[in-house]
């Protein structure tokens, strides 16, 4: 009996799992079996992920110091007496420019900067725009209409004399930052006195550049201006934790060479001020990872 009873379950397991799961029809001399394919069509249209791709272009960057000295014939010593003059800097036209197109399907942000050689300290450099904020192409656009941008270096300072080679005095930089993500403002009994953007520096990092147009500085608890940090809509406020008070300080100063702590909650840390100084320019990096900031002065 027992025999019996398990030959019939193997049979039932054996119905059990062999049962097709799609019909299928047994056609023709070979037997063979059709089995229906069936399918879907996605119609969602999927993008790439963000595409940077700008132009650069620029000038021969060579530039001639003038010194305009004049060579004036004098009766008396039947000489000539060399007379000092205004001195310039001269160029080609379009020599000192710096052109960028943007070809990204994002719109993007480019810092330019001169940095003086180690022997040409005396020598200074200055975009008429350090900053091109270029908008992403119209999609089906030509190449030739991207969004561009142009931007012109100025000399100035002294060049001493020298065999009249052609030299390095010092080189341009271009910085790709990405687009701009927030604002940092200088804040006073609730009204806005300056306000500088902040711009996409990578992942969780942000920066700022800026020169500065108005001196701020430490003061009394009641003169202090407040610093705010906005970033994709986030504010932000220095944080006292490093503990940098300088003999003096009745507030706290944040200032070029520092890193400070950022936070999230307002309490007694928006009370920190940024120290700059007009006409000055500085970058302050931004880490939301570790929650900090750092000012350079540039």
């Amino acid at each position: 009996m027992k025999r019996i009873v398990s030959l019939f379950m193997s049979a039932a397991i054996c119905i059990t799992f062999c049962r097709p799961v799609l019909s299928a029809e047994i056609t023709g001399d070979e037997k063979t079996a059709l089995t229906p394919i069936k399918v879907s069509y996605d119609l969602d249209v999927y993008e790439t992920g963000e595409i940077y791709y700008i132009d650069i272009t620029w000038g021969s960057f060579e530039n001639t110091y003038k010194t305009n000295d004049i060579k004036v014939w004098d009766p008396i010593t039947l000489k000539y007496e060399i007379v000092s003059s205004t001195s310039e800097w001269i160029c080609e036209s379009g020599a000192n420019s710096v052109n960028v197109a943007n070809h990204s399907n994002i719109p993007v942000t480019v810092l330019l900067s001169y940095q003086a050689g180690a022997d040409y300290s005396s020598i200074n450099g200055e975009f008429d725009k350090s900053v091109l904020s270029l908008l992403s192409p119209e999609e089906n656009s030509s190449y030739d209409s991207a969004p561009s941008g142009k931007a012109t270096l100025s000399l100035s300072g002294t060049l001493d004399a020298d065999d009249g080679e052609r030299v390095k005095i010092g080189s341009v930089g271009v910085k790709l930052l990405g687009e701009n993500v927030g604002t940092l403002q200088f804040v006073k009994n609730d009204v806005q006195e300056e306000c500088y953007d902040i711009y996409d520096y990578g992942e969780n990092l942000y920066i700022s550049y800026f020169t500065a147009t108005e001196d701020y500085n430490a003061g009394s608890n009641t003169d202090a201006y407040n610093t705010l940090i906005n970033i994709n809509g986030i504010d932000y406020y220095i944080n006292e934790l490093h503990s940098d008070r300088a003999e003096g300080d009745e507030v706290f100063c944040f200032r070029a060479g520092m890193t400070v702590n950022i936070s999230e909650e307002k309490a007694d840390s928006y009370k920190k001020s940024m120290e700059v100084y007009s006409g000055k320019t500085y970058i302050v990096i931004i880490n939301t990872a570790d929650m900090t900031a750092t000012m350079i002065e540039d």
